[in-house]
């Protein structure tokens, strides 16, 4: 994909009415193999690769642990541990997702130095690349994958924020809580884009970190559709939200005087910690607030829905294995991206074939995952779920 084309191909992926409704792929059959109803219908043996971060109760991140300790469902039928350990030697995919609408301006020169210095950082590993995308009225891939810190360093100097855009009457959303939303920002359109355009394709390790305040009035696509593509790509999402000026700071989650947002957990509230993830690999009920009362969560509407930007970037980042930080100030932006950077280096890939395909309890193919750890002081932070290899988005091995 070339620069700045996401542009283009937001005006005709999203203008499309046809691209929220799921198409489940037709089955296709590989040379050689016979192609009959009664093949195409057996579920076929496949490796899920899921990423995975411990921390003990001080929220120290773990380098080592006994897969034996871990108990491990998939859409509620218990699982074989395969592997376990440390990803050596993998392709590493990172994308950097970056707000300049309007309400962003005061930020925008500490994150161009952070974002500088991050892709540094990640460029620095063996078999990595990096791209980079700015979002606000609109979604605009600055710099495709690339291994050139060059090529980042003068995308980054650069960009710019937009002017506010004009509050229409028919806006959905003119204000949040008590504070006025200046223009908006695509952020739901850009992650589903990122995701599902740059790195889907991709193999092996892959993360995005989003600068935002997360407040969307403008997307095409709705939050749900955004962490589906997050999750068919495998990708998980570290999401930074931008502290505005003039507010005070508060304790953070552990109790101590610290930064907010920073340390463990980084804000992950009424999270289900201990003891590995949200109950049953989602919110009580099978999904998060405002899904059907009892359905599995991943009911998507044509409409993008506009709400509590903390709780959205919350529920991207933590759906889709990554990390919310909460309020960040932008000095603290280089903080942030050190945290992530540990956890990348302490990260570890278990490995799993499905047992049971039988009773798949969700029409899209969406498998909801459930990883504990025996000792319920330990926290495991995984994703949510995967999708099943014959929904149209292959299940890719991790290095593959």
């Amino acid at each position: 994909m070339s620069v700045r084309s996401l542009v283009c191909l937001a005006a005709v992926v999203l203008a499309s009415p046809l691209f929220l409704t799921p198409v489940k792929a037709q089955p296709t059959t590989a040379p050689g193999q016979p192609n009959s109803a009664a093949t195409a219908s057996t579920p076929r043996p496949f490796v899920v690769h899921v990423p995975v971060t411990l921390r003990d109760k001080k929220g120290k991140l773990l380098t080592s642990y006994p897969a034996a300790d871990l108990t491990l469902s998939d859409n509620g039928h218990s699982q074989t541990i395969q592997g376990f350990d440390h990803p050596q030697n993998q392709p590493m995919r990172v994308g950097i997702l970056i707000d300049t609408s309007n309400g962003q301006q005061s930020a925008l020169d500490s994150e161009r130095a952070a974002c500088a210095r991050f892709a540094d950082q990640m460029l620095a590993r063996t078999n990595t690349k990096v791209f980079l995308l700015h979002f606000d009225h609109e979604v605009e891939l600055l710099q495709d994958f690339t291994t050139s810190s060059q090529k980042i360093h003068t995308e980054l100097s650069e960009m710019t924020t937009s002017p506010a855009q004009q509050q229409s009457a028919s806006s959905p959303v003119g204000s949040v809580g008590k504070a006025t939303v200046q223009g908006g920002a695509e952020v739901y359109d850009a992650v589903y884009l990122a995701a599902k355009e740059l790195m889907a394709p991709e193999h092996g390790r892959k993360l995005m970190v989003v600068f935002t305040s997360g407040y969307d009035r403008s997307s095409k696509v709705g939050l749900n559709e955004a962490i589906d593509a997050a999750q068919r790509a495998q990708v998980s999402v570290f999401t930074i939200d931008v502290k505005s000026e003039g507010t005070q700071s508060k304790p953070g989650n552990n109790g101590q005087n610290q930064r907010p947002g920073m340390g463990y957990p980084g804000r992950f509230p009424g999270g289900g910690y201990p003891g590995g993830g949200y109950p049953g690999g989602g919110y009580p009920g099978g999904g998060y607030p405002g899904s059907q009362p009892g359905g599995n969560g991943r009911q998507n509407t044509p409409t993008a829905t506009y709400g509590d930007g903390k709780k959205s970037l919350e529920q991207i980042a933590v759906r889709s294995g990554g990390r919310y930080f909460e309020d960040i100030r932008k000095g603290d932006f280089d903080e942030a991206f050190h945290e992530i950077a540990d956890e990348l280096n302490a990260q570890f890939t278990l490995t799993y074939t499905p047992n049971d395909l039988s009773d798949d309890s969700f029409s899209d193919g969406f498998h909801k995952i459930s990883l504990r750890a025996k000792d319920k002081s330990i926290f495991v932070i995984t994703t949510e779920g995967y999708f099943e290899p014959s929904t149209g988005t292959t299940a890719k091995a991790a290095g593959k």
